[in-house]
Parts: C-alpha cells; sequence; structure tokens
C-alpha cells in the first residue's frame, strides 16, 4: 500500500535557517543534505524524484520529511546514542586474565605461538560464550588487561656507563665546540643493486608507476657518512664493503675537506671496525686531529646520521634500481651533492629536553650516592 508523503510548510526563518546551512562551508554534509531534503519537500517534489537528484534512497527522504514534519529545525539534528550494554562483565575479563597472563615467571597455556580470539574463547568451557563470534564480540572491551593479543620489547641497559656518555653525545650535539667540525659518522650497509626483472612502466594520467614484483640481485653497497653538526653538510663514500680500510677513507676524506688546525669531532659507535688497529695507527701519525666521541652501546639513535639516513632511504633508495655497482654508487654520491647544494642544514634536537634533563638527573643522583659512599 502506498504511503502519502508528509506535506512540508516552512517560515521564513526556517527557510533562512536551511538555506544557510546549504551555504556555510563548515555546514556537516549530512546537514546540508538534510536541508536540500527539507526545501525540495517543501517546494512539493515528489518523494522518488528528491532521491533521483541527492542520490539517496525514497525512505531516507521520508524519514528526514516525516521527523521535520513532527519536530521542525530540531529533528534534522542527530539524536543521542546510548551505548550497547556490556555483554561480558568483569567475570569474564577476570577469566581471560588468569588464562593468558600467568604470574610473573609463569607459562601462559595455549595451544600456539600467541593467544588469538577464538583460541582463548574455545580455552574457556562455557558454551554460551565459546566460538570465533563470541569472542569477537569481545574485542569491545579495550582494557589494558586485553594487551596480551599484542608483544613488545625492551633492551637492558648493556653499557653500564650509559648516562654519562649520552648526556655527554647530546651536550656534543646541542653546543658543538669551537675548535672544528663535529662529525656524526656511522654506515648503511646493506644496500641492495638490483633491477626488475622487467621493465619498468611509467606514471600515466589516473595511473601510477609499476613495477615487476620479481628483480635481479646484483650485489650490495655500503655508505659510509659524516654528518656535520653544524652546518647539514654531508661526507661520504660508497664501497663494496665496510671495513677498517674503507673507514680510513672516509677519514682522509674528511682531513681534506676540513682546514688545517682545526680538530675534527666525531660522534661514533664503538664498533669493531671504528676501533681497529689500522684505525689507531691512522690517528698516531695525525696527531691533534682527530678526537673520537663514543656512543652508548645500542645507542646509535642519538646520532643525527640516523636522520639523514632515513631522508636517504625516502627520497634516493626506496625506489631506485641499478644494474650495477658502478650505477649505484653515481647515484648515492649525486644525491649527496644535490643535497648539500639545495637541502642541507643543521638538525635540531627533537627528543625533548625532559629526556636530557632527566638523564642529567639521572647522573647527578649518581655522583651523590657515590660521594655519599666515599
Amino acid at each position: 500500500m502506498s504511503r502519502h508523503a508528509t506535506i512540508i510548510h516552512l517560515t521564513p526563518d526556517e527557510r533562512a535557517e536551511l538555506e544557510r546551512r546549504i551555504r556555510a562551508r563548515t555546514s556537516p554534509q549530512q546537514a546540508v543534505l538534510r536541508a536540500q531534503i527539507i526545501l525540495r519537500a517543501a517546494a512539493g517534489t515528489r518523494n522518488q524524484a528528491i532521491a533521483a537528484a541527492l542520490g539517496v534512497v525514497r525512505h531516507t527522504v521520508q524519514r528526514w520529511r516525516d521527523r521535520f514534519a513532527a519536530e521542525r529545525l530540531p529533528g534534522l539534528d542527530d539524536r543521542p546514542h546510548q551505548p550497547a550494554p556490556r555483554r561480558y562483565g568483569p567475570e569474564r575479563q577476570a577469566q581471560i586474565v588468569l588464562l593468558a597472563c600467568p604470574p610473573w615467571g609463569g607459562q601462559a597455556r595455549r595451544t600456539g605461538p600467541s593467544w588469538t580470539w577464538p583460541s582463548i574463547s574455545a580455552s574457556i568451557p562455557n558454551s554460551t560464550w565459546a566460538g570465533p563470534a563470541r569472542a569477537r564480540s569481545a574485542r569491545s572491551s579495550r582494557r589494558p588487561t586485553s594487551a596480551w593479543t599484542g608483544f613488545d620489547s625492551w633492551m637492558d641497559e648493556r653499557d653500564p656507563d650509559f648516562v654519562a656518555k649520552a648526556v655527554a653525545i647530546i651536550e656534543l650535539e646541542l653546543q658543538p665546540p669551537t675548535d672544528g667540525p663535529t662529525f656524526c659518522v656511522d654506515e648503511k650497509t646493506g644496500i641492495g643493486v638490483r633491477e626488475p626483472a622487467a621493465p619498468s612502466q611509467p606514471v600515466a594520467p589516473g595511473q601510477p608507476a609499476r613495477r615487476e614484483f620479481e628483480y635481479v640481485r646484483h650485489g650490495t653497497a655500503d655508505l659510509l657518512a659524516a654528518f656535520c653538526v653544524q652546518t647539514g653538510q654531508v661526507s661520504g663514500i660508497v664501497r663494496p664493503r665496510h671495513r677498517a680500510s674503507e673507514f680510513i677513507e672516509l677519514l682522509r676524506l674528511l682531513d681534506s675537506r676540513v682546514p688545517r688546525g682545526q680538530i675534527i669531532h666525531l660522534i661514533l659507535d664503538p664498533v669493531r671496525m671504528h676501533c681497529s688497529a689500522e684505525v689507531a695507527v691512522y690517528v698516531y701519525y695525525h696527531p691533534d686531529r682527530f678526537r673520537f666521541h663514543w656512543l652508548p652501546k645500542h645507542a646509535s639513535w642519538l646520532s643525527f646520521i640516523e636522520v639523514w639516513f632515513a631522508i636517504l632511504s625516502k627520497k634516493c633508495l626506496k625506489r631506485s634500481a641499478w644494474a650495477h655497482f658502478a650505477a649505484a654508487e653515481q647515484t648515492i654520491i649525486e644525491f649527496i651533492a644535490t643535497y648539500n647544494t639545495h637541502q642541507a642544514h643543521p638538525f635540531t634536537w627533537r627528543k625533548g629536553i625532559r629526556f636530557y634533563q632527566r638523564l642529567k638527573d639521572k647522573l647527578a643522583e649518581a655522583a651523590a650516592g657515590a660521594a655519599e659512599v666515599a
């Protein structure tokens, strides 16, 4: 049986408000759609025609027409939604915690490498709750106790002097010495020299660039780079391997670019390549030229060079394809030259002063404790 559409009559104030909602740039799209429905209905347009013109179904037009006729303008606003009743109470959450989260040092009873909602539901003997469908509904409980579905990791401090070394490095980056430039040095190893197995397709209107999934490997390349803290300039070399001899090549490059009489400060990891006998001999024969500042163990993130490596990966390495090592070397060296000419700038310490201050407070507490013991 057909239903007659509710007749809509607008007052001048109501018409002005609906037109204002349509014209306003900040009006939500839902409010604009409802205002258009009411204005067309007041003009005598049929529901089917309004639905076709606005791209909605006839039921939507009829609903907002009826609500406006009954409640006027307030009827076009969204009504408050009541939250769904909680299906599972504290008892069910306690069962999940006892099953999946054993006491410290214990082992959770599970059949696989990690818990899933179907497996946790099947492990609780309750026919009214078990089953994947019922388990999925339990995801609405966004509580910290349900973090057993994830996995996190941490690392203990392997360096007993971590705080003191970290404070020294941060201060060196915040206030570099004035007797010479300061460089953050590191290596980006394992850069894949590879090319797609088939020619790539360039970008076209309405279609992104496309590349063959399979690729042919031609070895790897290693970048040894130094980021100048004062200027943001980058110096680097690309070699097939990274050994002490390649690191000495980088030192020679820095020595040739820094004026005589200045000390070259280097912030670097205490890895074997940087502490080798060959490097020690080279530094010995260049007295008062290089000064090494060692990062704490597992603390490469304190060095600015890691930030620049992220820039390199995003802007140069991500979509590159090379048929041989020489092409990869040329691309990376050209990117460094372009970066130094147009984009180089000093980086700003973004970790936060609070982090730096916490390290200084821990260092002061340790010093005070040592003084009391003495």
